[in-house]
């Protein structure tokens, strides 16, 4: 028989915990703090994840490396990013704490798909396609500023252009054209996407979680990161200097290796280090992601 007044008060309890979270507004130590549980998290639990992170950056690359397929990609991006964020959930959560993803254990994988409805997996598709044309909207907004300098800026054409000493005429085109309009689009474009990001940051968790509309969950992410951007702050600064740093000393590491040795099994060695590096900070960011939606929404089944 069910006690529908325990389940009354469970539930009560519950909102009243959801609601206390949403509204703290938390500090720049906060987010300090946030960072050192989610590298404890990361410490904990990183070797357990190898095969789903394995299974999910090959997925990845695949999809984007099979012709036709690459062109509608990146509208399943989202799906394919939730459904390990979903595995981390389970690997954290294990009451165990055994490996639930192995190659022995590959019928789990079909765990993954478990809280994904025709509802939330449209929704996910609209988000996608939405966040595809608004950043190409600001991308070509950028363009009628200053005349696509920044884009081949960003896309190196430029700089390769002005590095090219056979080019005189283009190399003086560049530098007379890197000017105001140049700066204001800079700023136009940081802008928009820092915009952006706060909003589709916490937006597919929300649509998935908690069945929120495509609009209403770009609203409550943008609103979330706006209210707690200290702690968010000081948090993605933590994380950004243990995703570079590391990337700079392996950048020096080859440089240095690749001057002294040309053994081929050397490149070899290296270059599964990078590969080996790149699944670790797949792991850190999306548990990063998963903790913070945790901490400030709390509802995650």
């Amino acid at each position: 028989m069910i006690d529908i007044n325990k389940n009354t008060n469970t539930n009560t309890n519950n909102n009243t915990n959801n609601n206390n979270n949403t509204n703290r507004k938390y500090s720049f130590a906060d987010g300090i703090v946030f960072f050192k549980e989610v590298f404890a998290l990361f410490i904990a639990n990183y070797n357990k994840v190898n095969i789903l992170t394995f299974a999910m950056f090959a997925t990845l690359l695949l999809s984007i490396s099979i012709p036709l397929i690459n062109i509608v990609a990146p509208l399943f991006f989202p799906i394919i990013f939730l459904m390990y964020i979903y595995g981390i959930h389970l690997q954290v959560n294990s009451k165990n704490k055994e490996r639930i993803f192995t190659l022995s254990k590959l019928n789990n994988f079909k765990l993954l798909k478990t809280p994904f409805n025709k509802e939330n997996v449209f929704t996910l598709l609209s988000y996608a396609g939405f966040l595809i044309i608004i950043t190409s909207l600001v991308a070509f907004l950028t363009t009628i500023m200053d005349g696509g300098v920044l884009k081949d800026i960003l896309l190196q054409n430029k700089l390769n252009t002005l590095n090219s000493l056979n080019n005189e005429n283009a190399a003086n085109f560049d530098v007379n054209n890197i000017g105001q309009a140049t700066i204001f689009a800079m700023i136009f474009y940081a802008v928009c996407s820092t915009i952006i990001f706060a909003a589709q940051y916490f937006a597919p968790l929300l649509i998935l979680q908690q069945k929120m509309k495509l609009l209403k969950a770009l609203f409550f992410s943008l609103f979330t990161c706006y209210f707690q951007w200290k702690a968010l702050c000081s948090f993605f600064l933590m994380l950004g200097l243990v995703i570079v740093l590391p990337i700079i000393i392996i950048s020096l590491v080859i440089a240095i290796m690749s001057a002294i040795l040309t053994s081929g099994l050397i490149s070899v060695i290296l270059l599964f280090l990078i590969v080996y590096y790149l699944f670790l900070m797949l792991f850190l960011t999306h548990l990063s992601q998963y903790y913070l939606y945790k901490k400030f929404f709390i509802n995650f089944n």
